[in-house]
């Protein structure tokens, strides 16, 4: 299965993105899914989207540190062994609209 022509010119992501569809006055824009699909996108999904990687993003980091103070307070081999290191990850896929974590 071949790649789709675009309708829409894509643009890159953030506040470029955002600044050059209010200027154009775009409704919406393709966006490139997960799995190379598209989906036309307002400029508020966009908004929505940014706000949602720069929380995952927050949240993954809190872990890395949480692992690292555990890894560094470890006494001994069987205590560093014991540390099981599983990443959450957020799920906005629930989320009600104008609700944040």
């Amino acid at each position: 299965m071949g790649r789709r022509k675009p309708e829409q010119p894509r643009l890159a992501m953030g506040t470029e993105r955002h600044s050059l569809m209010a200027a154009a006055n775009m409704e919406t824009v393709d966006f490139c899914c997960y799995d190379n699909s598209f989906k036309a996108v307002t400029l508020a999904d966009l908004k929505t989207m940014q706000i949602e990687v720069i929380l995952s993003g927050n949240a993954l980091y809190s872990q890395k540190w949480a692992y690292r103070e555990a890894i560094n307070a470890a006494q001994s081999k069987e205590e560093l062994e014991a540390i099981a290191i599983e990443f959450t990850f957020s799920d906005f896929s629930e989320q009600v609209e104008g609700e944040t974590e």
